[in-house]
């Protein structure tokens, strides 16, 4: 170590006056850097901080409250899919059941031989009661054959109608997965910025502790 430095008041009062104005001036600014730094770390670099922290914060909130109700939306949609696939399953039974029984009879002539027979009912144009009771058979069986064609085309239209219903259900639900997978990705991006964002305020607390030392 040097004499100077282990005298600093001996070195002081070896300079002259131009260099202890000099010293001073300069010693002036240090201590006037010194104040513009802790000022603006209190009153502008905290603050942006802590507004952002608490900006990205709220984004936070946003985006789990949103997540929470994808999940409802999920839930609820996916139990609709549920009851919708249930209900095409017993569609199909039945129409693979009843398929199998349906008549070959054409149905424009069974509505033809109903309306016949119904008519000589009707008009009692059967000669007697054996012949009556032949067209009341003939009727009932073109009137269940008719039924359970309407049955069949009745299930099947349903079943379109179904499968329409699945098909847009599972759109919504590819959108919300999609939805869902972007907000955790945000999800992670923005607790990485706010961790970022308190270890800057950690490093703007200590460089404004070591202003006051």
């Amino acid at each position: 170590m040097s004499s100077v430095d282990q005298n600093p008041v001996h070195d002081l009062e070896s300079l002259n006056w131009d260099d202890l104005l000099s010293l001073k001036r300069s010693q002036l600014n240090q201590i006037k850097d010194l104040t513009d730094k802790i000022i603006d770390i209190e009153k502008n670099r905290f603050r942006l901080i802590n507004e952002n922290i608490q900006q990205e914060k709220n984004k936070l909130v946003n985006m789990t409250t949103r997540l929470a109700q994808i999940r409802t939306e999920m839930n609820s949609n996916n139990s609709q899919l549920l009851t919708i696939s249930e209900k095409i399953s017993k569609s199909k039974n039945f129409v693979s059941i009843m398929g199998t029984r349906l008549p070959s009879d054409n149905e424009v002539d069974l509505v033809r031989i109903l309306e016949s027979s119904q008519k000589l009912v009707d008009e009692k144009r059967y000669k007697n009661e054996r012949q009556k009771n032949e067209a009341l058979s003939v009727m009932n069986d073109a009137s269940m054959k008719l039924e359970a064609i309407k049955a069949i085309r009745t299930v099947n239209e349903q079943l379109i109608d179904l499968n329409a219903q699945a098909e847009e259900i599972k759109k919504i639900l590819k959108i919300l997965e999609n939805e869902v997978t972007t907000l955790q990705t945000k999800i992670a991006d923005t607790h990485n910025k706010i961790d970022k964002l308190f270890v800057s305020k950690r490093q703007q607390a200590a460089e404004h502790q070591s202003c006051l030392k």
